[in-house]
């Protein structure tokens, strides 16, 4: 037992102590979606024409960092992506999950300014973070016109490479399929591989693709890296902006055209053992999705992160979002998602202060309650939410708009839009759980655990034991006083050296 203890005390020594190295299996990476910078954006702008300066305009001034009625101004975007390198300034990795252009009739752009738009949010984050690997993806307001994303290639995605930049942040083995759909995969590092979608070419509102069967050989193509990726024994991240299945904040809103969401499915649902986390855009709102078996096991994990711009959609009950960004822990080994930090902008507080003070929203263990966020534990969580009177649903809702639409409360047909659209991405699914016709799960998965056949009794050994002399007794007992002190001692100078390091990462910020 003594030399046993000296072993772990010995390890604990070399763990604590090995520098910057210590918990390198834990890697953090960011995701930030919905920039949707409107250069037009005036202080001294009408709130009902997108904050756009067109004749002067008597009363307050509006915010400058924005206002909720609006797109985002370059301060506002600015001061998201400083509030990001103030926070982490290494992170492994940066998820950048599209939708850069604003909100405004198709005769206000062109060609030329959505390339000038993407660009400009390139060189911020290129700049901001100079040795990151940044992968990006397209939303449905990238093209133009907007939601109209080409299926044919052309032009459109060799400009955005060269002209708007992305030609330097993207990997050279993912040129050609970016070339050809706006879509690409590569590798993070050896045993995790990103595949990045262009999913506003499944976009319901997307009228170049009506008729087609698998645009630009996008799914084909999909699948076919999966499949690789699966003989080879490698971890998947799906990385796209518009996300499957249904919009829980208003009826009956979907966004991939019926035939491209049960397409998708097949195949996520077919290669769920390797794709260990998703993540997406689009919906400006914080919220999550479980992805099931046919069995009724949970075996993925959508996360649909928020906006930066806090604009008010013009959906009807879809509403309005305070500013966010969002930090992601994962295994470096397995790729397992294990948490994430929301944070965001209090966008009246910001504007009243002249000053953007970016805080930590919520810890995603730990206001939940739940060891990591996985299917399995998000599972779990969205069970919780069925309770009369969840705690846990009222918190959910609040962050759903990321704390700006705290005075609205959510029951009945409401909480049971959210809670079918996170359970049940196929359409089908999703109208009969509304309607009632189907539940989603009602118990938590368990994971089976091993019975007790797997311990034997001492009991059951032939021989007979003495018992040992008194005073090795007391050798034994003084030898495990000492290992635990020391084991105590050591793990209270290793968590003082963790706070130390850690601390800058998770700071209240102040951006001027």
């Amino acid at each position: 037992m003594y030399w046993f203890g000296i072993k772990y005390i010995l390890t604990a020594v070399l763990w604590c102590f090995a520098g910057e190295s210590w918990g390198t299996q834990t890697g953090l990476f960011w995701q930030v979606t919905d920039f949707h910078y409107d250069s037009k954006y005036s202080e001294s702008g009408d709130p009902s024409d997108m904050c756009h300066q067109v004749v002067a305009r008597a009363g307050k001034p509006l915010g400058m960092f924005g206002d909720y009625k609006c797109d985002a101004p370059y301060s506002l975007i600015q001061s998201a992506v400083q509030a990001m390198k103030e926070i982490d300034d290494n992170p492994d990795f940066i998820m950048w999950s599209g939708d850069n252009v604003p909100h405004v009739p198709t005769k206000e752009m062109s060609t030329s300014k959505v390339y000038n738009i993407i660009r400009n949010t390139t060189s911020l984050l290129t700049e901001t973070f100079p040795n990151a690997t940044i992968y990006p993806v397209f939303g449905n307001h990238d093209p133009y016109p907007s939601d109209q994303m080409s299926p044919d290639g052309g032009d459109y995605y060799e400009m955005v490479a060269n002209v708007s930049g992305w030609k330097k942040m993207l990997p050279p083995d993912s040129m050609t399929t970016f070339r050809k759909g706006g879509y690409y995969s590569t590798l993070i590092k050896p045993g995790l591989r990103i595949i990045s979608l262009n999913t506003p070419l499944v976009y319901k509102y997307n009228k170049l693709v009506a008729k087609l069967a698998d645009p630009a050989d996008q799914f084909k193509w999909f699948g076919q890296v999966l499949e690789t990726a699966k003989t080879r024994k490698e971890q998947v991240f799906l990385s796209a902006h518009v996300p499957p299945g249904m919009f829980a904040k208003v009826t009956n809103i979907s966004w991939f055209y019926p035939k491209f969401n049960a397409a998708y499915l097949d195949i996520i649902q077919k290669y769920s053992p390797i794709i260990v986390g998703q993540f997406y855009g689009h919906e400006h709102t914080d919220s999550f999705r479980v992805m099931y078996d046919t069995h009724g096991k949970p075996v993925g994990s959508m996360f649909l992160s928020p906006a930066v711009t806090p604009w008010n959609s013009t959906l009807k009950g879809a509403g309005f979002n305070n500013p966010s960004v969002r930090l992601y822990s994962y295994n470096r080994d397995t790729g397992n998602i294990l948490n994430y930090i929301q944070y965001y902008l209090n966008l009246t507080a910001a504007n009243i202060h002249k000053s953007a003070k970016w805080d930590v929203e919520y810890n995603a263990t730990k206001d939940f309650i739940i060891k990591d966020v996985g299917p399995a534990s998000l599972h779990a969580l969205v069970e919780s939410f069925k309770k009369p009177n969840s705690s846990m649903f009222t918190k959910y809702y609040r962050f759903n708009s990321v704390s700006a639409e705290t005075d609205v409360s959510c029951t009945g047909t409401c909480k049971e839009q959210h809670i079918c659209a996170i359970t049940c991405i196929d359409y089908n699914q999703y109208y009969k759980c509304v309607s009632g016709h189907q539940n989603v799960p009602t118990q938590p998965y368990v994971t089976p655990t091993p019975g007790n056949h797997h311990f034997r009794s001492s009991s059951h050994h032939p021989h007979h034991h003495h018992p040992p002399p008194r005073y090795m007794l007391y050798i034994i007992i003084g030898l495990s006083v000492l290992v635990v002190t020391l084991f105590i001692l050591i793990a209270v100078m290793c968590y003082r050296r963790r706070v130390h390091l850690a601390a800058p990462r998770f700071q209240t910020l102040k951006v001027n």
